[in-house]
């Protein structure tokens, strides 16, 4: 409560409702202007310095209208409690979700890892066919020279022989 009182501690009741953090709940009567003599029910450690409480508080008299002051504050806690397992329930689904994409994550990379090693494999054998094939090509090409080079030096061979050979018959048809 952001308001000052002060209040005066009736005791514990049979039955006490418990509080958010786990303590009877205490009935106590407010003695402020605002709220006199007006009963609620408390968390023990509130206004205790350095103990911890949980901001449990509730007016009797409103609960009292219920027939009993401990029905609606055991409503509330177990309220509470209902929703703070279905929040739990609701953590772990998300916290199974998310291990689960994890593990599907987890494996995707490990397939994109062996599909990148696959195509640097293939990759590799590429480069290397390809030059084997400029090798073959260079000794092809290198042949073909060659074989061009024998080719012309045979037509230079047949070419001069041709020629002596009609020389040699215009001679002698001459001398004749």
């Amino acid at each position: 409560m952001s308001q000052s009182h002060s209040s005066s501690s009736l005791g514990d009741r049979k039955n006490a409702p418990i509080c958010l953090c786990g303590s009877t709940a205490r009935l106590k009567v407010s003695n402020t202007s605002k709220n006199p003599r007006r009963p609620f029910l408390t968390c023990p450690n509130y206004n205790k310095e350095g103990k911890p409480y949980c901001n449990y508080f509730i007016w009797a008299d409103f609960v009292e209208g219920n027939g009993s002051p401990l029905a609606r504050p055991k409503t509330e806690f177990q309220q509470k409690d209902d929703e703070l397992e279905n929040r739990e329930i609701e953590v772990t689904r998300r916290e199974n979700e998310v291990q689960h994409a994890l593990a599907e994550i987890h494996k995707a990379n490990e397939e994109i890892h062996k599909a990148k090693e696959e195509i640097q494999k293939v990759k590799e054998d590429i480069q290397k066919k390809v030059l084997d094939l400029l090798n073959e090509r260079e000794e092809l090409q290198s042949q073909m020279i060659e074989i061009n080079h024998a080719r012309m030096l045979l037509c230079v061979y047949w070419g001069l022989s041709i020629l002596i050979s009609c020389i040699l018959l215009r001679s002698r048809s001459i001398e004749d």
